[in-house]
């Protein structure tokens, strides 16, 4: 099973057993929707919860989150901390998701010129790119990328990446 992060589980928010939710995943209006699935994983042991409702604003710090089976504001609070991800499978999702690209290898003419150490926030999505001497910022754009393979874990480069190295 593939899962993605999607964040953190701040506090409790309200005495109905909602939780504040810290998280900068790309997809929250697609995939964090009612029904959908989330695991909250705290101390090493993984819960599946259904979604009921996913409230985020742009611009704001937190998200607010009601899970199926959190129903009391002590309940949020036994998850404070917990990591939150989903499943790729249990939720049907096909895209290639940022944080699936950290720590991939960036080729450029067949060479190895570095790993994806980081990504910046939308709206301009830059791939932060390490080697042992320098530190490239690429565009996550088509004009730069060539492909993506989750499979051999890499990320091709085109040509004209090239004026930006």
């Amino acid at each position: 099973m593939s899962i993605i992060y999607i964040g953190k589980v701040v506090k409790p928010h309200g005495v109905h057993g909602e939780i504040k939710v810290s998280s900068d995943f790309e997809y929250k209006s697609k995939y964090l929707i009612p029904n959908n699935k989330l695991i909250i994983k705290l101390n090493g042991i993984s819960t599946t919860y259904k979604i009921i409702n996913y409230n985020y604003k742009t611009g704001k710090k937190y998200d607010i989150c009601k899970l199926d089976g959190i129903n009391t504001m002590n309940d949020a609070y036994n998850i404070r901390g917990a990591s939150i991800y989903i499943s790729k499978e249990d939720n049907n999702i096909k895209e290639i998701i940022n944080s699936e690209l950290i720590s991939m290898d960036v080729l450029l003419d067949n060479k190895i010129i570095g790993y994806v150490d980081d990504i910046t926030p939308l709206p301009n999505i830059l791939l932060i790119i390490k080697n042992d001497n320098n530190t490239y910022y690429i565009p996550k754009q088509d004009v730069y990328i060539k492909s993506i393979s989750l499979e051999d874990n890499q990320i091709i480069l085109n040509d004209k990446a090239k004026e930006l190295l």
